[in-house]
């Protein structure tokens, strides 16, 4: 059965909420603004013109339709775990 988490938004990013149905296997159907095009890359559909209901009505039936693909996810998942987030900033920092 296919999941979708939707969270289309005109100014706000997606927080973590799009990032633990994710985790759970869901296709992230999301804003375009703010961070989540870097963190999900191909793993989700993206909302450009959340006001214009034909395009918001063809992307969630794109994010519907688009195959999940569990090691992307793991992949994903693993990049932005804790230790390799925390391994980055103090790189950084460094």
């Amino acid at each position: 059965q296919r999941k979708v988490i939707c969270l289309p938004s005109l100014y706000e990013g997606v927080g973590l909420a799009a990032l633990e149905g994710f985790a759970a296997g869901m296709t992230p159907f999301v804003t375009s603004v703010g961070g989540a095009p870097y963190y999900f890359r191909d793993n989700a559909v993206y909302c450009d013109h959340p006001r214009e209901i034909g395009h918001v009505t063809s992307r969630l039936e794109a994010a519907y339709r688009q195959d999940f693909d569990a090691d992307s996810q793991r992949a994903t998942l693993a990049e932005l775990s804790l230790e390799n987030i925390g391994s980055k900033l103090v790189t950084a920092i460094q």
